[in-house]
């Protein structure tokens, strides 16, 4: 193969899908003309295990010289093919299925496009690529790149990996590198293993023009108490998506605080605010000292004090000493500041003023509250013929659960570069 390039644009995605456009550049160095098939996985079926499907490739177009080729599904059960691209056995695959010709001597440029999601890891969803099938080739594939365009900037909270990008992985012997909304992977002169294979997370589109929406909004209006509770809440959505708590290392816990500590600057008698910070806390807490645990039970305190009646303040506390039982809670004193220096805060504005909250006189806390206690694939095996290998894969991505992609099979001879 002389050349493989795959662009996921994600740019006019309204629904975090990608319109997928892959081009392939081959040259028949036989010498005679070769007429193949050509197969695209379109759907992965149930896991036996844990029943998960993958739902069906959208428009999907092939096409050679501007000219559409006829496609059909077709449908195979192949135990090497599935373990493969499933990773389990006796598995239906479907496939799209389409012929091309190799005139002998010619490049023949082929063209793939249809509609790609990826996987969800919430909050993070997952592309892959595989590019290990490219290696039955006669050769290595003289230049690939696989590109992913956003409509925003690049940077770590929206691509979880991007400080270990822009360096070479010898390993994959590319070399990432992201510009501004694009991240690029390129090979040159690559014979591919599975150690080439694209496995890259994202923060997906949507959830990100949220965070740059609300963080246009508190720009606009830096003293807008409800701008930057909109934007705390949705910081504060993808801290706690993956199973309702989070640890320590959690960077949207640390951009929810300080978005939330703004807005309580700007309004700091509602003991409702102050219960909602603290039952955010309380689910990345783990022991009664540590670094959220101090602020669940610190804003827990000044809630109460606040209006000792407060129903979220109540049920905030009646959550905790259900698992604490014993509880003492400490008493409010001037309004604190969780978020320590080095933490870093999206968007960076001039100080806001901090304003005290104003306590009613003498408030009781609720009782009893005492002490805690811490505590080569090929899919076909070459059959008996006069070409080397007369089966082999190539393969373009759109993911599968477990892990893998769903590919571009191109049935060729390995004289075909």
């Amino acid at each position: 193969m002389m050349a493989e390039q795959v662009i996921f644009d994600f740019r006019q995605s309204t629904d975090d899908s990608a319109s997928v456009t892959a081009w392939f550049l081959l040259h028949n160095q036989g010498t005679a003309d070769e007429h193949l098939k050509a197969r695209f996985p379109l759907l992965k079926v149930p896991n036996p295990l844990t029943g998960e499907t993958q739902p069906l490739i959208e428009d999907f177009t092939a096409s050679v010289g501007g000219q559409k080729l006829a496609t059909q599904v077709v449908k195979e059960t192949d135990p090497n093919a599935s373990m493969f691209f499933l990773g389990f056995d006796n598995s239906e695959i479907y496939w799209a299925e389409f012929n091309m010709d190799f005139p002998v001597g010619s490049d023949v440029k082929l063209t793939v496009k249809y509609t790609y999601r990826p996987t969800e890891d919430v909050p993070y969803a997952e592309i892959n690529y595989i590019m290990a099938t490219g290696a039955g080739w006669y050769g290595p594939i003289g230049k690939a790149d696989v590109i992913l365009r956003f409509p925003y900037t690049l940077n770590e909270f929206n691509l979880p990996d991007f400080h270990s990008y822009n360096e070479p992985v010898p390993q994959l012997g590319n070399i990432p590198s992201v510009q501004e909304n694009e991240l690029r992977i390129h090979w040159e002169n690559l014979e591919p293993t599975n150690d080439d294979n694209v496995d890259l997370m994202i923060l997906p589109p949507h959830l990100w023009q949220k965070i740059l929406h609300y963080r246009s909004q508190v720009i606009a209006s830096p003293v807008d108490a409800g701008a930057w509770l909109a934007l705390a809440r949705a910081y504060g959505d993808l801290a706690i998506a993956h199973h309702g708590h989070f640890s320590v290392t959690n960077p949207w816990a640390f951009l929810y605080i300080g978005a939330f500590e703004r807005a309580l600057t700007l309004n700091p008698d509602d003991a409702s605010l102050h219960a909602e910070f603290a039952q955010f806390a309380y689910a990345g807490s783990n022991y009664y000292n540590d670094y959220f645990w101090t602020i669940a039970i610190n804003e827990l305190a000044i809630a109460l004090k606040l209006d000792p009646k407060n129903a979220d303040a109540l049920s905030v506390l009646a959550d905790v000493t259900s698992d604490y039982p014993g509880l003492v809670l400490p008493t409010p004193g001037p309004f604190p500041t969780y978020i320590t220096p080095t933490a870093t805060l999206e968007p960076t504005l001039e100080p806001t003023p901090t304003l005290e909250p104003t306590f009613e006189p003498a408030p009781t806390l609720p009782q009893p509250i005492i002490s805690l206690s811490p505590t080569p694939l090929p899919i076909h095996k070459p059959g008996e013929s006069n070409i080397k290998t007369p089966l082999l894969i190539i393969l373009l991505v759109a993911v599968f659960a477990s892990g893998l992609g769903s590919g571009f099979l191109l049935f060729r001879n390995k004289k075909h570069q």
